[in-house]
């Protein structure tokens, strides 16, 4: 009969021709790899009480479509109504400048600037009706002329009527500047004629920045 101590010494000692620490090498190699299929078992077991059909796995999933539906009547709500009531109001409150701005009693050259800046706005905020309803509509489109707008006319529109209204804002920071800074120069300058320009100049200008942008994002290979 073999002893205990003998059994133990057989199964501890090196096999022929390899070192201890060669030994002590295989048997944390082993340990890791046993490590590893035990997380990997783990984790399908945790994948397995998620999506199969106990207990565990139908709360975690019903939390889950119940987030997703929360979000889903946030947007609606968000885009359907909240946000079309902030582009209403801004829509009747640029037309009331507009309105204001043409009486007889004001005829300044500043008010010509801000009557350019209610065009402006206005113009964004009547492209931002179609573009906050995109965010929530269909991705099919009932036909082509819808979709043309949506895919190439309707945020180069929205991008450009912003930068005009940021370009006339410009022109009137540089006209005040001018006014403080050179006033002898200024009555020279501060002219319908130079309003009328500037804003036209500034109009001119986002149309040729994003024509160019249009044709140059059609054109341009991506890199890999």
């Amino acid at each position: 009969m073999t002893s205990p101590a003998l059994v133990e010494d057989v199964m501890t000692a090196p096999p022929p021709g390899l070192g201890g620490s060669e030994v002590v090498n295989m048997i944390n190699d082993s340990d890791n790899i046993n490590k590893a299929n035990g997380d990997a078992n783990s984790d399908t077991r945790f994948n397995v009480d998620i999506f199969d059909g106990d207990d565990a796995g139908g709360n975690v999933t019903a939390e889950v479509a119940a987030r997703l539906e929360t979000v889903a009547m946030i947007n609606h709500v968000a885009y359907n109504y909240v946000a079309l009531f902030i582009v209403a109001i801004g829509i009747f409150g640029n037309l009331l400048n507009i309105i204001v701005l043409r009486r007889p009693k004001l005829k300044g050259v500043m008010y010509v600037y801000l009557l350019g800046l209610a065009v402006s706005n206005l113009a964004v905020l009547v492209i931002a009706v179609p573009a906050v309803l995109s965010l929530t509509a269909p991705s099919c489109t009932p036909n082509y002329a819808t979709a043309y707008f949506y895919a190439h006319l309707m945020m180069p529109l929205l991008n450009g009527f912003m930068a005009w209204s940021v370009y006339i804002i410009i022109c009137m920071t540089v006209n005040r500047y001018i006014s403080i800074y050179m006033p002898t120069y200024f009555q020279r300058i501060h002219t319908f004629k130079n309003a009328y320009v500037a804003i036209f100049c500034s109009f001119l200008g986002t149309i040729v920045q994003y024509t160019v942008r249009s044709v140059g994002l059609q054109y341009c290979k991506p890199q890999l």
